[in-house]
């Protein structure tokens, strides 16, 4: 089903836009855009419920208090509270939920380029890497640089999930003769050149080794940068981070946004020094495009949420001069009553018409 709603109509997207500029690395970036532009207003939703939590806080922090040894009663209050600000709770989990599997799909997509773009089975892939073994053997290839595809091969249950990119590298270099040993098969050949790197090679972090690939090495510190501005600017935009120190759902926000900070860059840099160096380029442009969007949306969502404090604002200072008004005449009548009820001031008004 994952592959029915979501790889499979990604990979046919990718494989069009491959279609027409012919550049794996230019193909991952546009896909992104569009992927992201699409995701935008879930992206909005969320933002605008984070400050909707946010403005509500104080009188959450109020409830808590009110109501701390009396656990139903501060539900039943809080769901109160929600209604009368017509604020849900989950209102900003729910993009994300629909957004992860999504973000998954473009990862596998990116990364499975002979399953969803080319719609090889797995028999097949395993074929072709039988076939581009042998090819480079005949060509006197060490066989250290292509061990990873010698184990898969050998081994009957592997699957050639993380060896996409590297095994359609090789199909490009080698294609007529693949083509030739397979011609019941259409052997496709990417391109993988993008400034000047090869997006099938796996970026190293050696650099005192021979050879050494410096444009993919810089790749990955960029795709680590932009990881960490992810985070760093997620916490900065949170409206969450706004509450008092003393709340402790700010709290957790603070600490949660802290750790991310420093993890996802991590998990960055290890995935990046493993797997080709396109999905870095998927990295970066996803980070780049997070970030400008992230802020959009924050803009937009703060700007909703002044409209809603003005107006509640506005609100409020019409009741206060309706009240006030209320009281005035309330005064008015009541002081009128006590000078009709008052003899004194009844013989006055008679004297005064005589």
């Amino acid at each position: 089903m994952f592959n029915t709603l979501i790889t499979g109509p990604f990979g046919s997207v990718l494989n069009f836009i491959y279609s027409l500029v012919n550049n794996y690395g230019l193909a991952i970036i546009i896909f992104c855009i569009v992927c992201k532009l699409l995701l935008f207003p879930l992206t909005l939703k969320s933002k605008k419920s984070m400050f909707a939590n946010a403005r509500i806080q104080p009188k959450m922090q109020e409830l808590q208090k009110k109501y701390k040894n009396d656990k139903d009663r501060y539900s039943m209050e809080l769901q109160k509270l929600y209604k009368e600000e017509k604020v849900s709770p989950l209102a900003g989990c729910l993009p994300l939920l629909i957004t992860m599997p999504i973000l998954f799909g473009l990862y596998y997509v990116v990364t499975q380029p002979l399953y969803f773009l080319m719609k090889y089975s797995e028999e097949t892939i395993r074929v072709i890497a039988g076939n581009i073994v042998t090819v480079l053997g005949n060509h006197g290839v060490n066989p250290d640089s292509f061990a990873r595809i010698t184990a898969y091969v050998e081994n009957a249950s592997a699957k050639s999930n993380t060896l996409q990119i590297e095994l359609a590298n090789y199909m490009s270099q080698y294609g007529d003769e693949l083509q030739a040993m397979t011609p019941d098969v259409a052997i496709s050949k990417f391109n993988f050149d993008f400034l000047g790197m090869n997006l099938s090679k796996t970026p190293s972090y050696e650099f005192w080794t021979p050879n050494f690939l410096w444009g993919l090495f810089i790749l990955v510190l960029v795709s680590v940068a932009t990881a960490f501005l992810v985070g760093w600017l997620g916490q900065k935009l949170n409206p969450m981070q706004t509450g008092s120190p003393d709340d402790p759902t700010a709290k957790s926000a603070a600490s949660t946004g802290k750790m991310m900070i420093y993890i996802m860059p991590l998990m960055t840099a290890f995935i990046g020094f493993s797997i080709p160096a396109a999905v870095s380029v998927y990295w970066i442009t996803n980070n780049l495009l997070t970030i400008g969007l992230d802020v959009l949306a924050n803009k937009i969502a703060g700007r909703k949420e002044e409209e809603i404090r003005q107006k509640k604002l506005e609100d409020e200072a019409r009741r206060k001069r309706n009240k006030k008004k209320a009281a005035e005449l309330d005064s008015w009548a009541e002081k009128q009553r006590t000078e009709e009820e008052d003899p004194k001031t009844k013989e006055e008004k008679e004297v005064s018409s005589e």
